[in-house]
């Protein structure tokens, strides 16, 4: 039997109109209003081939300007006029989304910010919130639930501070809320508290990090301790105690045509923040990596990199690079590089790379070798021409193997166009090919438009070759 849809739920042409007529009624509403001035609206619209589902996305950034007015009586007993009066100056923005993705129901976003001298306040409504600052990237923005609220809170006075909650993180298959906050010391050397609580009821974490830098002469140094806390269940016999901790110490320093730098980080093998996206060091283990950089004559360079790692439950891993270029302006540049990594003290894998570029440095050429203890070698090559105006990169790999060719066209009249064309040969589906392609055109007195073929892929021969066939266009007006 024939349903009717849900109230929440619209399709076909409806559904679309849903996706655009609202937010243009809010852009018509302020640019009748005379209030748009400096305002930003983008529209995207994706549509996938293979089954034409469409997605559509828009976005108002509306720049607000406060002055909180501190007039003074004039010489005459009479207010003092805006222009000679002694202004506090405010700034804000309000910024809103609109999402209609492909086969799913619409959603809402806004960002509402503001800042009064050395005080800001940031109000998230199903957005990215803010990511934390400290080294252990406690907290990043993209870590949130779909109807997240997030309020954010700085100070940039005498003592720096921020605080901020978020309702709602994903925190191993339910969600629960996140407080952190930041203190630093109005002393020097510079040092920073941070604390972070986020839980639900099958888990609750707790994190204090205390980091700081100061310098002495010619060295610089950085250092780093975190402690994890809290409780998790555990099946059946109810809860376990979390203790894990990190820290890290790093120095450089430079003399002559030397540059120096060694860092020391241990990390233990379950710390980590459920709000992060990324850890900078290695857990579980203790490592020690450096790099000395030596400069006998101008435009040319002698690099060493060392690293050695302690894992707790893996083989010890170290590593030694050795690289040398001249660089000379003018003339032909060449670099050569060399790998090797050991693992239990048994060599692992040995590389190479020598690169050369032309005079005017426009050209680039690389060839890599990778020889892996027991296994068959690894090829790369790579070409770049860059005339200012375009650019041409070619690149190969015979590992998965494919390559892939990338053109851009960049010139100083308003349009530039991207190309890229790249083949993969899979064991099972043979010869692969996959195409990108993007126009853009700069409006002068209006905004930008733009039109594409596939999404970009990062550059990378092997990214994107799962993705479906579509097209996307968009357009961005600025008031």
């Amino acid at each position: 039997m024939p349903t009717v849809p849900w109230a929440g739920e619209v399709t076909g042409v409806r559904r679309f109109l849903a996706g655009v007529v609202g937010p243009l009624v809010i852009v018509a509403a302020w640019a009748s209003a005379a209030l748009a001035q400096q305002a930003e609206y983008e529209a995207s619209v994706s549509v996938r081939t293979d089954d034409w589902a469409a997605a559509v996305e828009q976005r108002l950034h509306l720049p607000l300007f406060l002055f909180l007015e501190k007039t003074a009586p004039s010489a005459g007993g009479h207010s003092a006029d805006l222009s000679e009066a002694h202004g506090v100056p405010g700034a804000g923005s309000v910024s809103l989304r609109h999402t209609l993705p492909q086969g799913g129901p619409s959603s809402w976003g806004a960002v509402v910010s503001l800042t009064r001298a050395s005080f800001s306040l940031n109000v998230y409504l199903h957005e990215r919130h803010r990511s934390s600052d400290d080294p252990f990237r406690l907290v990043h923005g993209s870590v949130h639930a779909p109807t997240s609220a997030a309020v954010a809170a700085g100070w940039d006075g005498p003592v720096p501070a921020v605080v901020q909650y978020v309702s709602a993180v994903p925190l191993r298959g339910a969600s629960g809320p996140l407080l952190y906050g930041q203190v630093q010391a109005p002393f020097e050397p510079a040092v920073r508290l941070t604390a972070l609580a986020y839980g639900t009821s099958r888990l609750r974490h707790e994190f204090v990090a205390l980091d700081g830098e100061w310098s002495a002469g010619r060295w610089r140094w950085r250092w780093g301790a975190a402690r994890q806390t809290g409780v998790e269940v555990s099946g059946a016999s109810g809860f376990s105690q979390v203790s894990e901790r990190a820290a890290f110490v790093r120095t450089e320093t430079s003399f002559g045509r030397h540059r120096v730098w060694l860092l020391l980080h241990d990390t233990s093998p379950g710390f980590r923040s459920l709000a992060a996206s990324d850890y900078p060091f290695r857990r579980g283990a203790a490592a020690a990596e450096g790099r000395w950089q030596w400069r006998p004559a101008t435009g040319r360079l002698l690099s060493v990199y060392a690293q050695r790692r302690l894992p707790v439950n893996a083989p010890d891993y170290a590593v030694l690079e050795a690289g040398f270029s001249s660089m000379s302006w003018g003339r032909w540049g060449w670099r050569v590089d060399a790998e090797t990594a050991w693992v239990d003290g048994a060599a692992a894998e040995h590389g190479v790379t020598f690169t050369l570029t032309n005079p005017d440095r426009r050209f680039e050429q690389s060839l890599s070798l990778t020889v892996p203890a027991g296994g068959a070698p690894r090829r790369r090559a790579s070409m770049t021409w860059d005339d200012g105006a375009w650019r041409v990169r070619l690149s190969a790999d015979d590992r998965l193997p494919g390559w892939r060719l990338e053109w851009r066209w960049t010139p100083d009249a308003p349009w530039s166009a991207a190309l890229v064309v790249k083949q993969r040969t899979y064991s099972d589906r043979g010869v692969v090919s996959w195409f990108h392609a993007s126009v853009t055109r700069d409006v002068p007195g209006f905004g930008q438009v733009w039109l594409q073929w596939m999404e970009p892929d990062q550059g990378r021969l092997d990214v994107g070759w799962n993705r479906p066939p579509g097209w996307a266009a968009g357009v961005r007006v600025v008031f």
